[in-house]
């Protein structure tokens, strides 16, 4: 009987150790070995947590290998989220090269984690030695591990890390044959997104069941609470509908992840893609669920100024010990793009940096911008204004702002405060933007979009005949063409619906076949200078006049096998058309026409008209007054005459 008892007690610990191990599995935290060369380098691993966890093991185990040549004062530390652990040295008496660092409970919060690995290497053979050699290194080894209750690993799907891996696979976007508007709004906005972040947009396609191929890598889906799936695609959405107002699950089905979207009210879909779209908001994203009764509130700022302590973007200073920094900034709603951004930076130096050594370079979505630092004081902040050129850069996305300082560190391997060397940028450095005068002028021209669609403070009505193939594939087109720095336009979708066109609180953009719209038929495209023959797609758009508001934009094509991108091509080439162009055409042989000249013409006629109008009246009154003048003239020569007789 005792037996029995001590078998049973050690199968219960065996089956609650197995439990615990499944629980807090440790995680290889690289592959392969991963070497850090020079004086210093940094390794990263990052990890999520779908939920806070209260209990379970919670510790790195880090083996590595060394130069043979490192002395102290040679260490590495190891940080998690930028808090310091553990310092461990680096030397030849170091035999061990292994390490075990218990983690704080912080470690097990829900959310994302980031363990770094901070190296500092210092050679000893010789006097004075160039540190950034190949014989300073630090190998950080495949058996290291990392062990937290509940956590995710780096490669697995989670939605911090959703829009990468969407992006880079073959992603479906599947709506039911029989979809409303705001789902298959919603699933344009998040088809376009995806576009947006990958090297290969037309992998991402918004597809109807009917036409799913299942041959993608990756699937999202939508539904509402009338939503029907046939069979093939039930498998992949929740049996039950959602509970909340936005519920989100990312899980992997039949060797697909999926990412399946619900809500409990009908029309929530479209709006609730802020959550994926809105940077101040998916950067808060982490696990695999998501359920919210209710979605947060987004304040657009029209702030012509945009302070860095505001972004928020702390005070820092670069020296060869921090040489670069980089952030985003986030463009504000309004802005005139045809006037020039300034950045005013605030900067104090070291009184030991060399400024006619030195440099400081800001890189702006690619573009570098020189800053002379020859006048810096030591003593007091300095402002420098730089005047970026909105041609000169991508506004179509946030600014990425890359700061580094080149010349503060010294190639001399004996002098060792170069640290000394710095400059400090102050956070109340600033971006000023111009800000857009009115928009009510007299002709609104096509390279006004996709601005003042998204400088309107009126929503825009996309109007489509109807849902299948080809319109998914212009719809997305359009939404991917038309995001912008300051975000995606709030664009509503109307399907076969009639827009009454007398009405004014709405922007309007008719998408579909050019035969739709009786306006561009075969005598208004002659009288504007086209062959409507070969015509394949046509871009015109009016109004924003002195007594309207709304702007009618159409975008219509005769090619019904319009392949995804085609039409996405066409729209980014409206911008770049020249000024006071109110119709655009692409032709059959892939050459863009515009009526640029046409409509500069007419204003030259109606200028010239008015001109001479205006001298022809000027030359009536000038002849009539000499008239005037030499009838007196006349008169006096007679009655003096007369007085004289």
């Amino acid at each position: 009987m005792k037996r029995n008892k001590l078998v049973l007690l050690l199968t219960l610990f065996t089956l609650f150790s197995v439990v615990g191990l499944q629980n807090a599995q440790a995680k290889t935290i690289t592959k392969d070995a991963e070497t850090l060369y020079g004086k210093e380098a940094t390794f990263q691993y990052n990890y999520d947590l779908p939920e806070t966890k209260t209990s379970g093991d919670r510790e790195l185990y880090l083996q590595w290998d060394q130069s043979e040549l490192l002395k102290k004062p040679s260490a590495f530390t190891i940080q998690l989220d930028q808090e310091n652990l553990k310092t461990i040295p680096l030397d030849a008496s170091n035999t061990k090269k292994e390490v075990t660092v218990k983690l704080p409970k912080s470690s097990q919060k829900k959310g994302g984690h980031t363990v770094e690995i901070l190296f500092s290497g210092v050679l000893k053979e010789g006097v004075c030695v160039d540190q950034n050699t190949s014989a300073n290194w630090f190998t950080i080894l495949p058996t290291s591990k990392l062990k937290v209750e509940g956590a995710v690993e780096n490669n697995q799907v989670t939605f911090s890390n959703f829009s990468a891996q969407f992006s880079n696979g073959k992603t479906d976007v599947v709506i039911s044959d029989d979809a409303s508007e705001d789902t298959v709004n919603a699933a344009a906005i998040m088809t376009s997104k995806l576009q947006r972040a990958s090297e290969h947009p037309n992998r991402i396609q918004l597809v109807q069941e009917k036409d799913w191929k299942k041959q993608g890598d990756h699937v999202i889906a939508f539904t509402e609470p009338k939503t029907t799936y046939n069979k093939g695609m039930k498998a992949f959405v929740p049996k039950d509908q959602s509970k909340a107002l936005i519920q989100a699950n990312l899980k992997n089905v039949k060797g697909k992840t999926v990412l399946a979207i619900s809500t409990n009210k009908e029309g929530s879909l479209a709006k609730s893609m802020m959550l994926f779209t809105e940077p101040q908001l998916f950067n808060q994203l982490s696990g695999t669920e998501l359920s919210m009764d209710q979605l947060p509130e987004i304040t657009e700022s029209d702030s012509a100024d945009v302070k860095f302590k505001n972004i928020p973007l702390a005070s820092q200073t670069l020296s060869n010990l921090a040489e670069q920094s980089a952030f985003t900034v986030y463009i504000p709603k309004k802005i005139d793009q045809e006037k020039d951004i300034q950045l005013q930076l605030k900067l104090k130096k070291s009184a030991l940096l060399d400024v006619k050594k030195t440099e400081l370079i800001v890189t702006i979505n690619g573009t570098p911008f020189a800053v002379k630092l020859n006048d810096i004081q030591s003593t007091a902040l300095t402002t420098k204004t730089i005047a970026i050129d909105p041609k000169q850069i991508d506004v179509n996305q946030p600014l990425n702002i890359q700061l580094k300082l080149n010349g503060a560190q010294s190639l001399d391997p004996c002098k060792t405060t170069n640290h000394n060397n710095w400059l400090y940028i102050s956070n109340d450095s600033q971006f000023s933007f111009p800000q857009l005068e009115s928009t009510e002028t007299e002709v609104v021209k096509l390279n006004d979009f996709p601005t003042l669609f998204n400088q309107s403070d009126i929503p825009t009505i996309v109007q489509v005949p109807k849902i299948d193939q080809q319109q998914l594939i212009q719809i997305v087109d359009l939404y991917r063409a038309s995001y912008t720095g300051y975000g995606q336009p709030k664009f509503t979708l109307a399907i076969n619906n009639k827009v009454d066109e007398s009405d004014d609180k709405a922007n309007r953009i008719l998408l579909g076949d050019l035969d739709r719209n009786p306006f561009l038929q075969k005598d208004a495209l002659l009288k504007a200078g086209f062959i409507p023959e070969n015509a394949e797609i046509l871009a015109s758009i009016d109004g924003a006049s002195k007594n309207k508001k709304a702007i009618d934009l159409q975008i219509l094509s005769t090619n019904k096998n319009l392949k995804s991108g085609e039409l996405y091509k066409f729209i980014q080439q409206m911008p770049q058309v020249k000024n006071n162009a109110t119709v655009m055409v692409k032709s059959n042989n892939e050459q863009i026409f515009s009526n640029e000249q046409q409509v500069r013409d007419d204003v030259k006629d109606d200028n010239g008209v008015k001109n001479s109008n205006q001298i022809s009246n000027t030359a009536l009154i000038l002849t009539f007054v000499g008239l005037i003048l030499l009838i007196i003239v006349i008169v006096y020569f007679i009655t003096a005459r007369r007085k004289k007789k």
